[in-house]
């Protein structure tokens, strides 16, 4: 019978991996290091669309996604808010708003 290596111990933050520097995520318990990396990327992409034009509901509401999954949810408020301000109608903008003041707490 094969023997597989026991798992590390856990660390003080439940969604670490001890010593390893990743984060698991709280979903599906797998490393997102990788994933973090295409989201800080996709922020920053976002961030580019708002300068370039900021009256694209688009633009702030897809910063706004991407700032929640950050957990910078002060700032996906911000963003949500002024992706409603431009559009009032645009398709998803209220159910995030929901979402994140949930996940506010």
């Amino acid at each position: 019978m094969r023997s597989y290596p026991s798992p590390p111990p856990l660390a003080a933050d439940p969604l670490a991996i001890a010593g390893t520097g990743l984060a698991l995520c709280r979903h599906t318990r797998r490393p997102v290091v990788p994933v973090v990396g295409r989201v800080v990327r996709a922020l920053e992409a976002f961030d580019n669309a708002v300068r370039l034009d900021p009256k694209s509901a688009y633009a702030h509401e897809g910063r706004a996604r991407t700032l929640h999954r950050l957990g910078r949810h002060k700032e996906a408020a911000e963003a949500i808010e002024s992706a409603i301000r431009i559009d009032k109608n645009y398709p998803g903008a209220r159910a995030l708003r929901r979402e994140i003041r949930r996940d506010m707490g």
